[in-house]
């Protein structure tokens, strides 16, 4: 998951090159997130697909990071391990398929108890790399286990 809101660039190149190492050796999946979702144009498996995907995927909009994680909760899907890339400031909700307004901290722990007890890791983009991010701090004063933080 990837936060492609206005000013995250930087997650997206970042996030295409880790995309494309986990695809060659897992069954890795990449999307992006600003208000919505989307997929990207294509899966990147060679450097250049990764240098054309960085480089033609725009970041735009503000940021629901619940909006990356909405389709796997409403499908059930099975996620062991969501490796999230953002600057972790989530400044709006999304809806799940039952018009229920949440952000990423609900929802993630609803995906949880509801479909599977996946992991997180949240790679930051901080403005003070020593600091921890809101939200992984959320999730660290609610004892969340399973969750880490590379900023």
């Amino acid at each position: 998951m990837v936060d492609a809101s206005y000013s995250m660039d930087v997650a997206i190149r970042t996030a295409t090159i880790l995309a494309s190492l986990l695809t060659a050796v897992c069954s890795a999946k990449l999307n992006f997130f600003h208000t919505g979702m989307f997929l990207p144009a294509f899966t990147p498996k060679t450097i250049d697909d990764v240098l054309t995907l960085a480089l033609t995927t725009k970041a735009h909009g503000l940021t629901a990071n619940a909006a990356g994680l909405v389709s796997y909760y409403d499908n059930k899907e099975i996620i062991k391990t969501f490796i999230m890339v953002t600057d972790e400031i989530e400044n709006t909700d999304v809806h799940t398929a039952d018009g229920t307004p949440t952000r990423f901290f609900n929802l993630f722990m609803k995906y949880r108890s509801e479909v599977y007890p996946a992991k997180l890791v949240f790679i930051s983009f901080l403005d003070n790399q020593h600091d921890q991010g809101q939200m992984y701090t959320e999730f660290l004063n609610a004892n969340v286990p399973d969750v880490i933080q590379v900023s």
